[in-house]
């Protein structure tokens, strides 16, 4: 879904977190799974996932990981898809921040490059990639703390990301309220890997 708040009228002069881990813990429901598909995400909201390649002109030049646009009410994501696969996962789960945040104002494309530039809207976008990928409820609640190398695996993500988002642990796992069903899912997930650790 792609909320309709007044709000999103004027660009923030600074990152609204309350704002943030509110829509994050109203996003992530129960029928998300982890390693989280995000092509199932975006079907399911009727996003197009655009690879480069599909188009003739040089998208590089507006960005050369992604971005997104909205053309006559269609939501597109394109990325590059050159880039290696855990890059891939970020840049798409960041747009898909950039889309359900409510940054996307123009159907024009350079318009819109120009306006995510924005900081504070790329700092929004990223505490939401980063709880989409790998919500702190996922991480805390294990018993032993992977390495940010074997982590990665898990998440389909670098382990740059992983390194940034034991950063931001407690504080996304203070902030970002999710439903009992959610919570639960979480948990089934990490006896999984608990179990599965017990005997490595």
């Amino acid at each position: 879904m792609v909320y309709n708040y007044d709000e999103y009228l004027k660009i923030p002069k600074y990152p609204r977190y309350s704002f943030v881990y509110y829509v994050l813990g109203d996003f992530i429901d129960d029928t998300i799974n982890y390693p989280v598909d995000l092509r199932a995400i975006c079907d399911k909201n009727n996003w197009k996932l655009i690879p480069y390649t599909s188009f003739d002109w040089k998208l590089y030049s507006i960005s050369s990981d992604g971005f997104s646009f909205v053309n006559n009410g269609e939501v597109c994501i394109f990325y590059n898809e050159s880039q290696m696969t855990e890059r891939i996962n970020f840049t798409i789960a960041h747009e898909i921040g950039h889309i359900v945040l409510g940054h996307l104002f123009t159907n024009d494309v350079l318009s819109h490059n120009k306006l995510v530039k924005n900081n504070v809207l790329e700092i929004e976008a990223n505490v939401f990639a980063r709880n989409l990928l790998s919500p702190a409820p996922l991480i805390v609640n294990l018993k032993q703390l992977p390495s940010p190398k074997n982590f990665a695996k898990k998440f389909n993500v670098s382990e740059q990301f992983m390194n940034i988002r034991y950063q931001y642990l407690d504080l996304d796992y203070k902030s970002v309220k999710y439903s009992d069903c959610v919570i639960e899912k979480f948990k089934h997930y990490t006896n999984k890997i608990n179990l599965i650790s017990a005997y490595m």
